[in-house]
């Protein structure tokens, strides 16, 4: 992003058909806009970046004209040689962001415990740890990685008046058929007494997420997300989220296990890709997680990368840390920032 703006400026940011990250303008070609970012103004500044000569260039624009651009408008350039960067994601509904967390502030667990019913379980990270509390002695562990409920826990986030983003049940999944929906409910009200927080919610249990907001309301601030690990398994479980009806849908594509094909991103407004990590982790081919890119992209969704876990792209084991988070030479760190239907 650049980082010295005028007060008052819009700025818009371009992509084209390809879904490059960098395009090079010539005379008479047009670019569709994707994003734009409004302020008040009597001449706007649009800003773009001269990868040449390292240096910010501009062009202006009456608010006249400016008035007349949204989303899907084209523009033609009159000037040659220029690269601009491309970003692609819709500004008034999402941000790219830069956090030492990867995608979420903290966990809240009102639930521990699961058991396994897809693929995706095999190598379960919740599992390993509640196993590892319990022969610690961890409070709230004594039933190892049997389903517990923890009433207890539900004020948790109503302690806390910073606001915050939290993964619901990291140790479990909120909608396993033995959590009683009557404490769901109490999860939920606790979510809604809580505006100024936002939280993640993920389940394998699509089915029983749906059954559950059945005549129910889904909090505003609530992001309802199911797990995308295969074909068989994951992928038939973004249709049953889209009938969800909540404000902002988001998958969680990992650990990702093969190539997940062409997917329908409609009414989904945040994916987030990751390789699996452990010592028994499988690995990640890099044109899988390149096409879950790509496809975002091309829709305009907010795309995360995680992580590649124990496997790196070249297909070496190491580290998680040494594998790093970098896809196709950067990290992808966009995350919704506001709720959208």
């Amino acid at each position: 992003m650049l980082k010295h703006l005028p007060r008052r400026f819009l700025r818009i940011f371009f992509g084209n058909t390809n879904g490059v990250d960098e395009q090079k303008i010539i005379v008479g070609q047009s670019l569709q806009i994707l994003a734009l970012e409004c302020s008040d103004f009597k001449h706007s500044r649009v800003c773009s970046h001269e990868w040449k000569q390292n240096a910010v260039t501009s062009h202006y624009i009456s608010q006249t004209e400016a008035s007349g651009l949204k989303f899907d408008t084209t523009l033609n350039f009159d000037r040659t040689d220029t690269k601009i960067t491309v970003y692609l994601y819709r500004k008034d509904f999402y941000m790219a962001t830069q956090s030492g967390i990867e995608w979420t502030e903290q966990t809240w667990n009102p639930v521990t415990g699961c058991t396994k019913v897809s693929p995706g379980c095999k190598h379960c990270y919740a599992e390993t740890m509640a196993k590892r509390l319990q022969a610690m002695g961890a409070n709230g562990y004594e039933n190892g990685f049997a389903v517990s409920l923890h009433p207890e826990r539900l004020g948790q986030p109503l302690q806390r008046s910073k606001p915050t983003t939290y993964f619901v049940n990291s140790m479990s999944d909120l909608f396993h058929e033995e959590v009683p929906f009557s404490y769901i409910d109490s999860v939920m009200s606790v979510i809604e007494r809580c505006p100024q927080h936002v939280f993640q919610i993920l389940t394998k249990r699509a089915d029983r997420m749906l059954e559950y907001f059945l005549g129910r309301k889904v909090p505003s601030n609530a992001w309802m997300g199911v797990s995308v690990e295969d074909k068989k398994y994951g992928v038939p479980r973004i249709d049953v989220l889209r009938e969800v009806p909540a404000q902002t849908r988001f998958l969680s594509v990992e650990p990702l296990l093969e190539d997940v094909g062409d997917i329908n991103l409609e009414g989904i407004h945040w994916v987030i890709v990751g390789g699996e990590s452990g010592a028994k982790a499988r690995p990640m081919k890099a044109e899988w997680a390149l096409s879950v890119k790509d496809q975002c992209i091309a829709s305009g969704v907010p795309f995360f990368f995680k992580q590649w876990g124990n496997w790196g792209s070249d297909g070496v084991r190491r580290s998680k840390k040494k594998n790093g988070r970098q896809l196709s030479g950067r990290n992808w760190d966009m995350i919704p920032t506001a709720q959208v239907k």
